[in-house]
């Protein structure tokens, strides 16, 4: 046959994918932490402030769930979810942190978790 060729050693390939997919279930609690707090401090940025309740309610719970890359995050005040959904000038406050601030604070908290392992 005609031209340049490498035979890949698909073993060798698997061995790697292997290796990357332990080290992501080995960062992924550490990372998923992070990105909550993270997320949930930018939130209480946002989050309307009259005496200071809503915005110290907040909240982290990786129990049982961090190893499958999920989180709980939000706020516990009793009127939390009506502040949320109504309030005049911040309504969705949580959501709209999660939707600027997620992309970016995985990435970053990624990219640490990593330097980390080196």
């Amino acid at each position: 046959m005609a031209g340049t060729y490498a035979e890949l050693d698909t073993r060798a390939q698997q061995r790697i994918m292997d290796e990357v997919e332990q080290l992501a279930k080995e960062l992924r609690p550490d990372v998923v932490r992070e990105v909550g707090e993270a997320v949930i401090g930018e939130a209480q940025e946002l989050a309307p402030v009259r005496t200071g309740t809503l915005k110290n309610s907040d909240f982290v719970d990786d129990t049982d769930l961090a190893d499958k890359g999920q989180i709980v995050i939000g706020f516990g005040a009793d009127y939390a979810l009506a502040v949320h959904e109504t309030h005049p000038t911040r309504s969705r406050f949580l959501a709209d942190a999660i939707k600027r601030f997620l992309p970016t604070t995985m990435r970053k908290a990624i990219r640490r978790a990593l330097r980390r392992t080196s």
